[in-house]
């Protein structure tokens, strides 16, 4: 994980600063062409920015009725990495994990356990809760009130078809919608989403 975010700073120094260097000079001149969605001139209603660059996706978004403004920088051409991870706990209690990682900022994409997060203790807990095959790749910055963080996309490769749709409340993981699980496992994943 240290190595990808080597590689993701030494790749912005190189490439994409040049870029964004490059788009702030095409703003100010007016040559840049921004694609606007929303009301930016209504604070109750929310409204984004977006800029193209050729590696470089910037977005710019304010919440309705608050004065907060998110900014991402997406970036592309970075490569993730396989990581292989060794499995530290029992069943139900990596049961209980995956239900409680789903249950927050992770879901099912074409049947495989993905996540999204800007955590780096998220995309620590997701690695030690899926066992085996992942894949990691940072492509995206987010510059958010005095903090710069990336963002990590996660996707556990050994474990397609264990869920066939995201767990949706304590409530749903009690039903048979989850494959090859036991009742104790849901009970488990019920008592750590409470």
């Amino acid at each position: 994980m240290l190595r990808l975010l080597k590689r993701a700073r030494e790749k912005w120094l190189k490439e994409y600063r040049k870029e964004l260097e490059e788009l702030i000079n095409k703003l100010r001149s007016g040559k840049a062409r921004v694609v606007i969605s929303g009301e930016p001139f209504d604070k109750d209603k929310s409204f984004m920015v977006h800029l193209y660059t050729k590696n470089l996706t910037i977005e710019v978004a304010r919440v309705a009725k608050t004065e907060s403004i998110t900014m991402w920088v997406s970036l592309t051409g970075l490569k993730g990495v396989h990581v292989v991870v060794p499995k530290l706990f029992g069943d139900g209690k990596l049961r209980a994990m995956q239900c409680g990682l789903l249950l927050t900022d992770g879901s099912i994409e074409y049947g495989y356990p993905i996540m999204t997060t800007s955590q780096l203790w998220q995309a620590i807990a997701w690695l030690i809760a899926w066992p085996g095959r992942n894949y990691i790749c940072i492509d995206n910055l987010g510059l958010n009130d005095n903090d710069v963080g990336v963002t990590w996309h996660l996707r556990a490769l050994d474990h397609r078809g264990v869920f066939k749709n995201k767990p949706r409340s304590p409530k749903w993981l009690a039903g048979s919608t989850m494959r090859n699980s036991q009742h104790s496992h849901c009970t488990q994943c019920s008592a750590m989403a409470m």
